[in-house]
């Protein structure tokens, strides 16, 4: 086990003249001492040794009489502690059981799955189309940087920038039964705001769906351009059977999900997996420029299993660097805390058959629908038998499959 101690501690702040804050805030101590900085906020010098990581934060939120709040690594604060430990904990919890990978099983991964391309589509290339099934095949996911050319970049980061500033986005929400949403409206129950700012949130980020040709930026479907191509080009003969095998369903996919992370709030996105929605494969594109480490809103990856701790890497949203992962249990992933604002755009790819034989399948195709679906180039959608159409020479009906042009 590699388990790294982490970098910052949790700082937790307590009224050292309630007794009952002293009682809790010494159980806490008991078991999380090694992760945290135990301090009574009455206290002026101590308060003094930590003015870094309390600046910018709300006072009046953190030095409550008979309170307890924290301050996380991240730069974002809990309150009402005292009433609820569930989050702290959680987050302390957390932070303890996480497992990195050995420094040999670091390079390996690094070696394997980081793919710099030489030139922008190089990928189309046999020995780095091969390297790039090969990642997916081992590892689960591949990484490649500098995919598309300065101009189409740049295009791409000016439209998710402006659909953020036009306000184009909508505030992002967990699943309504998810432990993290749960936690999160129990927070805003006992502080009675979710506006303050780096206030502990679920989420925290914007979102808005794009079609290829959508009137309000029409430069998203560059990505969905490349991206089909990419995955058609692993459909077609990639050396790895594994691999085409896993994307012969592959025939539709979500329109693209344009997201930005305000750094103002640490926005972020908890533990989760992609298996929810018919997806196959997940293709992200980072769109920050003169990104750096400091800045967080790294994309971790852990092992397989949604409960499972153990990262597997941790991906830096670098601008023009395309990520791929299945969209599985294999990948569990979350969006580390950014302190600057982030960009990304995401593309679904979807199993078509499973996904037009839901109930509501065929009318996601239609323009307008909130899910919409669209074919992956180059398949053209008329020829697509629907669900519960027969199949060839009075055989059982056969889900759709879509043919090439």
């Amino acid at each position: 086990v590699h388990r790294l101690e982490p970098r910052e501690r949790v700082l937790v702040l307590f009224d050292g003249g309630d007794w009952r804050c002293r009682v809790l805030a010494q159980a806490l101590q008991v078991e999380y001492s090694h992760l945290c900085h135990f301090v009574d906020h009455n206290s002026t010098p101590a308060i003094a040794r930590f003015r870094k990581a309390l600046g910018g934060l709300p006072h009046d939120a953190l030095a409550r009489t008979g309170g307890i709040s924290a301050v996380l690594p991240s730069g974002t604060f809990l309150s009402c502690c005292e009433l609820d430990t569930a989050i702290l904990t959680w987050e302390l919890d957390a932070l303890w059981t996480r497992v990195y990978p050995a420094p040999e099983a670091a390079r390996e991964i690094q070696g394997a799955c980081f793919l710099r391309l030489p030139r922008p589509g190089a990928w189309r290339e046999p020995a780095l189309l091969r390297r790039t099934a090969r990642a997916l095949a081992e590892h689960k996911f591949v990484v490649l940087d500098d995919v598309f050319p300065d101009a189409e970049l740049g295009a791409l980061c000016e439209a998710a920038r402006g659909l953020y500033a036009g306000g184009s986005m909508n505030r992002g929400a967990v699943s309504a039964d998810s432990a993290y949403e749960l936690m999160a409206q129990r927070h805003v129950e006992l502080t009675g705001t979710d506006s303050e700012a780096r206030q502990w949130t679920g989420r925290g980020n914007y979102m808005v769906c794009c079609g290829d040709a959508d009137p309000r930026e029409p430069r998203v479907g560059l990505l969905s351009e490349e991206t089909d191509a990419l995955v058609d080009a692993l459909k077609r003969g990639c050396g790895r059977e594994e691999v085409s095998a896993r994307l012969a369903p592959v025939t539709l996919r979500e329109d693209t999900m344009v997201a930005a992370y305000p750094g103002a709030s640490r926005a972020r996105y908890p533990k989760h997996t992609d298996t929810d929605r018919h997806a196959v494969l997940t293709a992200l594109l980072y769109l920050n420029e003169d990104w750096c480490e400091e800045d967080g809103g790294q994309l971790r990856l852990y092992m397989p299993g949604l409960y499972c701790n153990d990262v597997k890497a941790e991906v830096a949203p670098v601008a023009n660097r395309l990520v791929l992962f299945w969209s599985s249990e294999e990948n569990p992933h979350e969006v580390l805390s950014a302190r600057r604002d982030r960009f990304a755009m995401t593309v679904w790819y979807v199993d078509g058959p499973r996904a037009l034989a839901c109930p509501d399948g065929p009318a996601r195709l239609l323009p307008g629908h909130a899910s919409h679906l669209t074919p992956v180039a180059p398949l053209c959608p008329e020829r697509a038998p629907l669900p519960g159409r027969a199949g060839e020479a009075g055989g059982p009906a056969r889900a759709p499959a879509w043919r090439p042009l």
